[in-house]
């Protein structure tokens, strides 16, 4: 008996899984990058965060970020905090969140003209700062700028995620030289209270009505509009050795990930994506495994809660839950157009194109420090951490040497 031919959908599901598994192969290897047995950039995040909540006794021991252990030499032996990292650190976020950070349009001529468009620029870039709440995320960016020493801000285009109140037009019935039908505006009689539509109101007004008894029929539809998402070291992944995001080459890409629920997928995507993801399995966008080991804390926070947009496990009661990754790879001779591609890590692929909307990879790395050697440049805690230790160290030696006298 002859073989069967594989039909075109089987063909296409097996593109997609070596796609999918291509892809989460260069995504673990990034990740392998930021994770190191000493140091690495996850680690160096993590415990600065610590330090930033007050958990000042935190070490790491491998590949798990460990919480102080309590032996019975331990029980009455003082451990004193006196947190200054997360004093100056709320500090400097106020004094640069401080700074007024609106920009305004300014023409490179002196044509009275450009100066009108300037002033009308600004104000749509008040208007947009209002509609990403620029205020709540520039103290997010702040925040991470001093913890992680970078944050990568990304801004697409996003489908539907807005009420707008906008008119509403209604078809006359008559096609324009293209073949399009001809809309036209739909007025409210403030009078009489009913729907006028815009030649009706034209006739009335040449006919002596007043303009201000008829206002514009205005509906609530959703919009689309410029998002503003901002991501930390631990969900950004890109080659080490790419300073800037724009100097990625052909053959590299940039990743960014989030935890999203089935509904999630399933209100974007639609149910027929949503059933060939695999929910509930690795839930870690973090290779460094968080353990409290029953430790005692100082500051009422248990590691685990420390980053559960980041890190977590699958508990009896919550949603179905999957790792969802966005993926940028720049323009090139190979792929002139470049690519974007939302998939799950082993997995199914959400949603696939190109930046042929956008004029680059719609995302922005913010440092804080020069990043002349690497990607991950180095931030504001780090270098506080020596010190915070020892004081807290003599300070709780002289804490027990005073109850022994």
């Amino acid at each position: 008996m002859a073989k069967a031919q594989p039909t075109s959908k089987t063909q296409a599901d097996k593109i997609e899984a070596d796609l999918v598994a291509e892809y989460t192969k260069d995504w673990r290897r990034l990740q392998n990058q930021k994770a190191r047995r000493a140091g690495g950039v996850e680690m160096r995040v993590l415990t600065n965060l610590c330090m930033v909540f007050g958990e000042h006794f935190v070490q790491q021991n491998g590949f798990n970020l460990v919480g102080r252990p309590m032996n019975d030499e331990d029980k009455n032996k003082l451990f004193l905090v006196f947190n200054m990292i997360g004093r100056a650190t709320w500090r400097k976020i106020g004094r640069l969140w401080s700074i007024d950070n609106k920009f305004k349009a300014v023409p490179n001529t002196l044509d009275p003209a450009a100066w009108d468009q300037a002033d009308v620029v600004s104000k749509l870039i008040l208007a947009l700062n209002r509609k990403v709440k620029e205020g709540q995320q520039h103290w997010n960016r702040l925040f991470w700028l001093l913890i992680g020493g970078v944050v990568i801000e990304h801004t697409p285009w996003m489908e539907q995620v807005g009420n707008e109140s906008l008119p509403e037009y209604v078809d006359t019935g008559q096609v324009d030289e293209l073949g399009q039908p001809i809309k036209e505006l739909v007025w409210i009689d403030q009078w009489e209270g009913g729907e006028v539509p815009e030649s009706i109101v034209a006739k009335m007004i040449a006919a002596g009505s007043p303009q201000e008894r008829f206002k514009p029929k205005e509906t609530v539809q959703m919009t689309g509009d410029v998002g503003s998402e901002l991501y930390s070291p631990l969900d950004f992944f890109i080659d080490a050795s790419v300073k800037r995001i724009r100097d990625l080459a052909g053959d590299q890409a940039c990743y960014l990930a989030q935890l999203k629920t089935r509904g999630w997928v399933e209100d974007n995507f639609g149910p027929e994506i949503a059933a060939k993801v695999q929910y509930n399995g690795d839930l870690n966008i973090v290779r460094t495994v968080i353990k409290d080991g029953n430790s005692p804390v100082v500051a009422n926070m248990n590691l685990k809660d420390l980053v559960p947009a980041i890190q977590g496990t699958q508990m009896p009661g919550d949603p179905d839950m999957c790792i969802v990754l966005t993926r940028y790879a720049p323009r090139s001779v190979k792929n002139p157009q470049g690519s974007r591609c939302m998939f799950t890590p082993d997995g199914a692929i959400l949603d696939k194109g190109d930046l042929a909307d956008y004029p680059e990879i719609p995302c922005t790395d913010i440092h804080w420090r020069p990043n002349a050697t690497s990607f991950w440049s180095s931030d504001f805690i780090t270098d506080m951490v020596p010190g915070q230790k020892f004081l807290n160290k003599r300070m709780s030696q002289l804490g027990e040497a005073a109850n022994a006298q």
